[in-house]
């Protein structure tokens, strides 16, 4: 965030939404992961059958990296 701010202040509502966006990222990754849908994480071996994406159907969202998530909040 640093690197997106320059070092310099910013509003405290900038930060939130960066902190908010990268929480869902990461969310998302987790979610992906369970279903063995993408995502650089893995479940142990027995927790893969926990988890069914027919009879769950979660919504998966698109993995976002922290430099699209900083450029898309320095463009709101």
């Amino acid at each position: 965030m640093k690197q997106f701010t320059d070092w310099k202040e910013s509003a405290i509502d900038v930060m939130i939404l960066i902190l908010y966006r990268l929480f869902h990222s990461y969310d998302t990754q987790i979610m992906r992961s369970r279903y063995n849908i993408g995502g650089e994480h893995t479940f142990c071996d027995h927790l893969t059958g926990t988890y069914n994406l027919e009879k769950d159907s979660p919504q998966l969202n698109e993995i976002k990296t922290v430099d699209q998530i900083m450029s898309d909040v320095k463009a709101t």
